[in-house]
C-alpha cells in the first residue's frame, strides 16, 4: 500500500519520499525487504512515460540492542521501453 501511494503521488521531476522503517517487523511480516519487493512491482504512466520507484538507503541506525532501523529515499525513475 505504501509503495502504491508513493508511485501515485510523487512528482517524477523532483518528488522525494522519505521512509523511516524497521528492518524487520516480527510476527506481522513487512520491513525494508518487503517494501523493496512491493516497490519493484509498482509502475505508473505519467504523460506517456513509464516510471518505477527507485529506493536508496540514506542511513542505517543500529544501536546493537534492538531492531535495526533504516531511512530510505524514494523517487520515481523513468523506465526504458524496449
Amino acid at each position: 500500500a505504501t509503495a502504491r501511494l508513493l508511485a501515485t503521488h510523487l512528482d517524477p521531476t523532483n518528488g522525494i519520499g522519505l521512509i523511516a522503517t524497521k528492518r524487520y517487523y516480527f510476527g506481522c511480516g513487512g520491513g525494508v525487504e518487503a517494501f523493496r519487493n512491493a516497490s519493484q512491482q509498482q509502475q505508473i504512466i505519467i504523460k506517456d512515460r513509464k516510471y518505477r520507484l527507485d529506493i536508496k538507503n540514506l542511513e542505517v541506525y543500529d544501536n546493537g540492542g534492538g531492531n535495526i532501523r533504516e531511512l530510505l529515499r524514494v523517487t520515481l525513475k523513468e523506465v526504458s521501453v524496449t
